[in-house]
């Protein structure tokens, strides 16, 4: 396995964070790595938990048309990774190359508390399959690119912050 981490604090609440996370159609205007996000399979009501109130769009279990252009590269990404969690303190999604097996990438964000006024952002990919260690000297800039994407966030919230 091979993983990354970045975190960052910022002066907001986790629900006003988590709202610009997925506030999907805003990220051509702010995100410098994940350029665009689209819903385009959702699960049926009967196979998710509607009568879950902590369950958000979108739902676990939901597939994703992704397009990222990293840090240093002028090759941009799609995947297409499929939810796994989004709830209060999670959002995350899971894609792969050929299969799991193969190569995979768990993306998550989480929203802890640091207190009444601070949240920490924190971003994060856990690298998986056969081919990792091969495939993960093609990740350069990644860790750029989340840190970049993570203060682009802060300045986005605590800019929404200060117009409140």
């Amino acid at each position: 396995m091979y993983h990354i981490t970045t975190s960052i604090n910022i002066t907001s609440t986790p629900e006003k964070v988590r709202a610009a996370i997925l506030d999907f159609d805003s990220y051509p205007s702010w995100n410098p790595f994940m350029r665009s996000i689209k819903i385009t399979k959702e699960p049926s009501s009967k196979d998710r938990n509607i009568l879950d109130e902590t369950e958000f769009r979108p739902f676990v279990g939901s597939v994703l048309d992704a397009h990222f252009q990293p840090i240093n590269s002028n090759k941009p990404m799609n995947f297409t990774p499929i939810v796994l969690r989004n709830d209060h303190k999670c959002f995350k999604w899971k894609g792969n190359l050929i299969s799991d097996w193969f190569f995979a990438g768990t993306h998550y964000f989480k929203f802890e508390v640091i207190d009444e006024k601070t949240v920490k952002f924190i971003q994060a990919e856990d690298f998986t399959g056969t081919m990792v260690f091969i495939l993960k000297f093609f990740l350069g800039g990644t860790k750029e690119s989340f840190e970049a994407m993570n203060l682009k966030l802060k300045e986005k919230v605590e800019s929404m912050e200060k117009t409140v």
